[in-house]
């Protein structure tokens, strides 16, 4: 729980709901609470120790991330297995981890790190034993390549972290233009500790996951879609190391908008790439693999993929492509506005990924930015009262998620079986589809 008690997000959501809260008791509109809110954490006292809770957080997860390798394993195992036998998935991997470890050990014995339970530095140091592939795009083993051959398996830790906190960056200073502030302001500097002291910000960067580099570039492609060459380039590298950021350039082509070309330009040459490196069989590997591991961690208390949770339980794979047909035709024909549409589609991919672990919310970035600037601008309260709580439910850390879990399923174990984000994910795809 100590995580979820120093996320400085949390804490600005907690006050935002407290005075959306009273502004709706109270007959106030939407912007009068936000300004409230806004202007007490703007305070120079508060902004300071919402900052050095943010710095806290981000950097005891980069520290963990590189002592005990997290979701960027698997990259580096695909990397090495390349290099070695050219090879990428049909491999013994807990086997293949074990020689990287021993080759590179752990810089830090994670029993002897503060704050660290004595079950969470057994897991870390017991990380071969209970490894397992999770689907990685052969894109970002192949690039994974010539990094571990350079640097070491942790060079791609590091660069992976360096890309996504330069991307992030860059898409925190759209974010302030497009929501009309100013670069030096206090405000700039809330919006920023918000966005890397969000849970799946934090998530993604003690994972090492491309998930963060891709859900910054998707930020981008949203803001510089009117660039041709940017926002097609910004999409297209997101799509090709993130499946589930493709939805940025289906949202490009919804749009018409010639940065589409540029995208489908970049997926195409990524995939003849790795087609040329890897050969025809790494498509159809890769596409067992996605299946397989969907299937596996369908039922894990924090996997919130709904279409993963379908795949395991349907007999054929029909029903999940007219439903995935039925929703996508909705997005279509509902989302027509270009932040709607963006926002809707990035929505949508959420439902249809086969896996989505904490940090692959973050492509949910765009979605509740768009709602806010909905609902700020609302007649009532209310609906900044509910963009909120939908907010934290995408925001809590998976030891409190798990805490939730288990009190739901006091009340129904049924319901506890449907994760709340999930539930969640669903509700933000209705609400920008509804009311585009």
């Amino acid at each position: 729980m100590t995580t979820t008690l120093l996320n400085s997000t949390l804490w600005l959501l907690a006050v935002l709901l407290a005075f959306a809260t009273m502004a709706a008791a109270r007959g106030r509109s939407p912007r009068d609470a936000a300004t409230r809110a806004i202007a007490i954490a703007t305070w120079w006292p508060v902004l300071t120790l919402v900052g050095l809770m943010t710095a806290a957080g981000v950097g005891s997860r980069l520290f963990l991330g590189y002592v005990s390798p997290g979701a960027y394993a698997e990259e580096v195992v695909g990397a090495r297995a390349f290099l070695a036998e050219r090879r990428l998935y049909q491999g013994d991997d807990r086997a293949d981890l074990r020689r990287w470890l021993d080759a590179e050990p752990m810089p830090a014995d994670p029993f002897a790190i503060p704050g660290i339970t004595a079950c969470q530095a057994d897991a870390m140091a017991s990380r071969p034993q209970f490894y397992t592939g999770q689907g990685h795009p052969p894109v970002l083993l192949l690039a994974s390549a010539p990094i571990v051959a350079v640097f070491g398996g942790r060079g791609v830790f590091v660069l992976m972290s360096l890309a996504a906190i330069a991307a992030l960056v860059a898409a925190i200073r759209a974010l302030a233009r497009w929501a009309g502030i100013d670069p030096p302001s206090q405000q700039t500097w809330l919006l920023a500790a918000a966005v890397f002291g969000w849970q799946p910000v934090i998530a993604g960067l003690r994972q090492g996951d491309a998930a963060v580099l891709a859900g910054a570039l998707v930020v981008l492609a949203w803001q510089l879609r009117a660039n041709t060459t940017a926002g097609g380039l910004a999409a297209g590298i997101a799509g090709a190391i993130a499946p589930p950021a493709l939805a940025a350039s289906a949202a490009l082509v919804r749009l018409r908008s010639t940065a589409a070309v540029v995208a489908a330009g970049v997926l195409a040459a990524a995939g003849l790439a790795t087609v040329a490196a890897g050969g025809l069989l790494v498509v159809a590997d890769y596409a067992r693999l996605v299946v397989a591991a969907a299937r596996a961690y369908a039922d894990a208390p924090l996997n919130y993929a709904i279409a993963g949770r379908l795949l395991a339980n349907a007999s054929t794979l029909v029903p999940i492509a007219v439903l995935g047909l039925l929703l996508g035709g909705i997005t279509a024909w509902r989302a027509r506005s270009g932040d709607a549409a963006f926002a809707a589609w990035l929505a949508l991919a959420m439902l249809a990924s086969p896996i989505v672990w904490s940090q692959h919310l973050l492509l949910t970035l765009v979605p509740v930015a768009v709602l806010f600037s909905r609902v700020f601008d609302a007649r009532s309260s209310w609906p900044l009262v509910a963009w909120t709580l939908l907010t934290m439910v995408l925001s809590l850390p998976d030891p409190a998620m798990a805490h939730l879990r288990d009190a739901i399923a006091l009340v129904s174990p049924r319901a506890a079986d449907v994760p709340l984000v999930s539930v969640g994910l669903v509700a933000m795809w209705s609400w920008l589809v509804v009311t585009s």
